[in-house]
This record gives C-alpha cells, sequence and structure tokens, in this order.
C-alpha cells in the first residue's frame, strides 16, 4: 500500500516490486501502477515464479536469488527497451 502511495503522490521512471508483500501483492500493485500509467517499466522480483503469474504485467521478471550485476542489467535492459536513461 505505501509503494501505491508513493506512486501516486510523484513520478517514478522505473517500479521494483516483489511479488508476495503484506497487504498487496506485486501482481495487484502491477495492476494499480497499470492503470494509472501504462507506460512505467515494471520488474517483477520473486523467489517463486507460480504459473498463474501475471506475467503479461511486468517487463521483465527477476528470480530470487540473484546478484546485483543481474538486478543491474535487468534495469538497464528495461529502460533502454523503454528509451529511459541509465546512470550507474
Amino acid at each position: 500500500m505505501e509503494g501505491l502511495r508513493m506512486f501516486e503522490e510523484r513520478s517514478w521512471d522505473l517500479v521494483i516490486t516483489d511479488r508476495t508483500m503484506p497487504e498487496m501483492g506485486g501482481e495487484q500493485l502491477a495492476e494499480e501502477i497499470r492503470s494509472i500509467s501504462p507506460d512505467v517499466p515494471l520488474i517483477l522480483v520473486t523467489g517463486f515464479l507460480k504459473s498463474d503469474t501475471r506475467v503479461d504485467l511486468f517487463d521483465e521478471i527477476l528470480e530470487k536469488p540473484f546478484k546485483r550485476v543481474d538486478l543491474l542489467a535487468t534495469t538497464r535492459r528495461v529502460l533502454d527497451s523503454k528509451h529511459v536513461g541509465f546512470l550507474c
């Protein structure tokens, strides 16, 4: 819920969310964000990709455990595909 509130209050270039969170899961958060800003890049982080995961809501899915280099590469790939600058 806090992430959604923050998204509604500010403009964001990218959202990275976990699949399992208290109050609102990553898929529900992605649905809400897509309704507000359909083009914002979304990355799902998960330790357990279920067969019913709404993969269509996300630009990329990063499975745990992952290395920092994997997170950076995924972030760069997503932002490049959306033509958003990335500094590292």
